[in-house]
């Protein structure tokens, strides 16, 4: 998430509590998709592309013209930096279709559901199997077979 979305102007979702400019935050975002609070909202906030905000009267720096590599006093002397020295990249494109945030959320999305579901199943099929051989269960076995012949 950080190598595509960490100098991307902030939206309605993306802001100060859910972000990738850092190593925490991006943990923290990604915490909060894989419990399902709004990642569909991260990914329309990350699929506006540049004349999605200029339709907005508002505008980001196209990805190609934002350049990383170069420093902050650069990046601000070129007028690519927001207010307040917040990023205001517009997020990268394929053949000028914004899909990246598509791809990420989506897969992201289907393998932690798949992984915390198959998790889950795990453990409730090892709790039932430890229930179904103990002491206890033998001996409640045996209780019933003992009501039973009453």
């Amino acid at each position: 998430g950080m190598n595509l979305f960490s100098s991307v102007k902030a939206g309605e979702w993306i802001g100060v509590y859910g972000n990738f400019r850092t190593f925490p935050w991006s943990l923290i975002t990604l915490f909060r998709s894989s419990t399902g609070e709004v990642w569909n909202g991260l990914m329309h906030d990350l699929w506006k592309g540049e004349s999605w905000w200029f339709r907005n009267n508002d505008w980001c720096t196209p990805a190609d013209l934002y350049d990383l590599s170069g420093s902050y006093d650069v990046l601000e002397s070129k007028c690519l930096v927001g207010e307040n020295g917040q990023p205001n990249s517009c997020v990268s494109t394929i053949f000028g279709v914004n899909i990246w945030p598509v791809i990420f959320f989506v897969s992201y999305t289907l393998f932690i559901t798949f992984m915390l579901f198959n998790l889950v199943v795990a453990v409730i099929l090892e709790g039932y199997e430890e229930g179904k051989n103990s002491a206890e269960q033998r001996m409640l076995e045996r209780c019933v077979m003992c009501w039973k012949k009453r």
